[in-house]
């Protein structure tokens, strides 16, 4: 891949080419990089998913349609992929709901 990343950053493309955002990463590598640095903590990647896919600062443009598909698809196959890992406080706070 482009952009070396994590292992699961690797695996999660190994296993699903077609996938890899090509557009975000020849105009946008610093967003690859955060993102493929923070693949496999799932709390720091749904905080990266949602800076980048939530405007919260009026000053930013945004990102191009195009681009901000592919980052909203790999923000899917990220859940698809993790969905069985929930985040630390979450799992830990689980008996009180029991």
């Amino acid at each position: 891949m482009e952009h070396s990343g994590t292992h699961g950053w690797q695996e999660a493309f190994q296993s699903n080419p077609g996938q890899y955002p090509h557009r975000l990463a020849a105009r946008f590598p610093h967003v690859v990089k955060r993102l493929s640095e923070s693949w496999d903590s799932p709390e720091l990647a749904r905080a990266c998913f949602r800076d980048l896919l939530t405007p919260q600062r009026p000053q930013r443009r945004g990102f191009p349609e195009e681009v901000y598909l592919e980052i909203f698809s790999l923000s899917q196959l990220f859940e698809r992929l993790h969905k069985n890992k929930q985040p630390a406080a979450d799992i830990y706070w689980n008996w009180v709901a029991n």
